[in-house]
């Protein structure tokens, strides 16, 4: 009696879950920066209201977990040396679903302290989050938030 062993490839697409709508939602900020030569990615984050689900940045929430994040840093200089990585993309506020911000968010952290590829970093955040804007000061401007996208993205 003779075996044959037969081999069937199936066709798999990947298929992104569609959004609920009642999907709760978060908006985080992140530092990239270096403290005593090592890379930190200090993470904080807040929950958006269901009636401000819908804008695209919640202005206030942004700019208060902004400051937040900015104090964090500034606090631990005191402790150590610490210097911003990825220049004017040093601090970046994400708005993400909380099942991917479970998920995938302490992957994404641990890589990018073990590798410290910003520019990675940003294409895989922008593949799970809803949005992504990067927070800068400019003399005579104050503070900009602006969003991330394929158009304006550079290498750090």
């Amino acid at each position: 009696m003779k075996y044959v062993a037969i081999t069937i490839i199936i066709d798999c697409k990947i298929i992104k879950p569609r959004k609920r709508l009642n999907q709760p939602y978060y908006l985080i900020a992140f530092a990239l920066v270096e403290q005593s030569g090592k890379r930190a990615m200090p993470i904080g984050g807040k929950s958006i209201k269901e009636s401000e689900s819908n804008k695209a940045l919640p202005k206030e929430l942004a700019e208060l977990l902004a400051l937040e994040i900015l104090l964090r840093v500034f606090a631990k200089t005191d402790q150590n040396q610490t210097k911003r990585i990825a220049k004017e993309k040093s601090i970046l506020l994400a708005k993400i679903s909380m099942n991917r911000m479970q998920e995938d968010l302490p992957s994404l952290k641990s890589e990018w302290i073990s590798e410290g590829n910003t520019q990675i970093l940003i294409n895989k955040l922008m593949g799970i989050c809803e949005g992504l804007w990067n927070v800068d000061y400019t003399k005579y401007e104050g503070v900009k938030i602006e969003s991330i996208n394929n158009q304006n993205l550079r290498a750090n």
